[in-house]
């Protein structure tokens, strides 16, 4: 049987969908921004970033605002919900569940636990 090998990316969508994401992950962008930025369909973007990355373009994205939030958490100046929104999350709830998913903790919890992660 022949070899189904999934599609990747083109070194230039890499490169595209990097940057829009490091520099516009905390604004309400989508999959579809990123499949137009990258110059794809967004089926056939969806597939290649799986194949480019091991996760999904969704995946990825989220990670970016996890990690913003975490920094945005530590300095301990800002309320969870503000920080939810500064990341791009529309509610308190699936930030907090994505969050906890991701971490091991909320993002509640006091800074030492959160540091650990």
């Amino acid at each position: 049987m022949p070899e189904h090998r999934m599609p990747t990316l083109s070194p230039q969508a890499v490169e595209q969908v990097a940057c829009l994401v490091q520099e516009h992950h905390c604004e309400p962008i989508t999959v579809c921004d990123l499949a137009d930025a990258a110059g794809y369909s967004r089926h056939h973007f969806s597939r290649a970033f799986t194949g480019s990355f091991g996760i999904s373009p969704s995946a990825y994205l989220t990670a970016a605002r996890i990690e913003t939030a975490k920094l945005l958490l530590l300095d301990e100046t800002d309320a969870v919900v503000d920080v939810a929104v500064a990341v791009g999350f529309d509610s308190l709830s699936s930030f907090t569940r994505r969050f906890a998913t991701t971490v091991g903790t909320t993002p509640g919890a006091p800074a030492p636990a959160r540091r650990a992660s």
